[in-house]
């Protein structure tokens, strides 16, 4: 009798803890209890996708694109901000043909919808806010679509020769990317961000040509006639005349003398 109850005491002192064991878990130590919180709704609804690596030259223009997949979920319109660092892109904001939206984004879409952009160079969270969206009844869906939105920047910054440097381009956090079905309600959706990569090629080393000497076409050469050099002319020299001691002139002869011995003398 006792060994019964001892076993039905321990059965039931087992049976207690399995229960509390399983009830007194913290829900994350629970796979299936978390999964069933967690469904990835994300994955299968709608998202929009920047894609990364894009090359750009500084000082150069740089198209930057927005894909769109609705993953099995209709949308009727979706809103977002780009943020981006605008000292290394630049964003021209010129409104040219007056539609209310910059020129340096350009829309690909259906006939039923409409899309709209705006720019604020002081918001640093989200400086281009987009909506794109189908106004009037019946409401369409957007479809898969490549370059849903092209985004034009100049690539500012300026790495060293030979160098490159990445710049994000991403969806603001503050509103973040929101989507809406026919009938006005929230879809949830993802937004992946991409980059830019800014290159400075090294500048061309010039490589010098051989330099082609100039032909000499001889000319006739004129050779000027001699100049006849003048002979030295004899100057001739005074002949000096002797004088005597008592400085009378000799005369340039002896005078001729005759010895008469019949005259006295």
């Amino acid at each position: 009798m006792k060994q019964k109850l001892v076993f039905v005491f321990g059965g039931v002192w087992l049976v207690v803890g399995w229960l509390w064991l399983m009830y007194s878990q913290p829900v994350y130590a629970n796979t299936y209890w978390s999964t069933w919180q967690s469904p990835l709704r994300q994955a299968s609804g709608p998202a929009l996708t920047i894609p990364t690596g894009i090359m750009a030259t500084v000082g150069a223009t740089v198209t930057v694109p927005i894909d769109f997949r609705h993953n099995g979920n209709g949308a009727a319109s979706v809103i977002f901000s780009i943020d981006f660092d605008p000292t290394c892109l630049a964003f021209d904001a010129t409104d040219n043909n007056g539609d209310f939206t910059p020129d340096a984004v350009h829309f690909t879409l259906p006939p039923a919808f409409r899309g709209s952009a705006s720019y604020d160079s002081t918001d640093s969270d989200g400086e281009l806010d987009i909506v794109i969206a189908d106004y009037i009844p019946p409401l369409a869906t957007l479809p898969d679509t490549d370059r849903l939105v092209d985004i034009t920047f100049t690539a500012l910054c300026a790495p060293a020769p030979g160098q490159s440097l990445v710049s994000p381009i991403d969806f603001s956090g503050t509103p973040s990317p929101s989507f809406s079905d026919i009938g006005g309600g929230d879809i949830n959706g993802a937004a992946s961000g991409g980059t830019v990569v800014i290159a400075n090629p090294t500048a061309a080393t010039v490589t010098p040509t051989g330099t082609a000497l100039p032909t000499i076409t001889p000319t006739s050469i004129i050779v000027p006639a001699a100049t006849p050099t003048p002979t030295a002319t004899v100057t001739p020299t005074a002949t000096t005349i002797p004088t005597n001691l008592n400085a009378t002139a000799e005369p340039g002869s002896q005078p001729l003398r005759a010895f008469l011995p019949w005259i006295g003398r």
